[in-house]
């Protein structure tokens, strides 16, 4: 795993990431993330072929206690119809989990 401005909450280093509001030490903004998969058997997915995925994706504290994160996610079969029963190669998808810590 690689990560990118992290921010450092020791203070050791010559100019610190600031870190975000009741957040403990994380700063997250927004990203992206590209996976890919060889299902050459349809082991994983039931219909064999090569799949992919993109997701723009955030993470929003309110506070110290409460955590938003939605992501907009792009799956697309390149092999065959690997989505709504075999009618589609095409699938798109909006989710949002809302964390309270305690």
């Amino acid at each position: 795993m690689y990560e990118r401005d992290v921010p450092n909450v020791t203070g050791n280093v010559a100019h610190p990431v600031p870190t975000e509001t009741g957040a403990n030490g994380a700063y997250c903004k927004a990203g992206f993330r590209s996976d890919s998969l060889d299902d050459k058997k349809g082991q994983r997915t039931g219909i064999p072929g090569k799949y992919t995925e993109n997701t723009f994706y955030m993470t929003k504290y309110i506070g110290n206690t409460v955590m938003f994160r939605p992501e907009l996610r792009f799956d697309h079969s390149w092999d065959a119809r690997g989505y709504n029963a075999g009618k589609s190669r095409n699938q798109l998808f909006f989710g949002m989990d809302v964390i309270y810590k305690f």
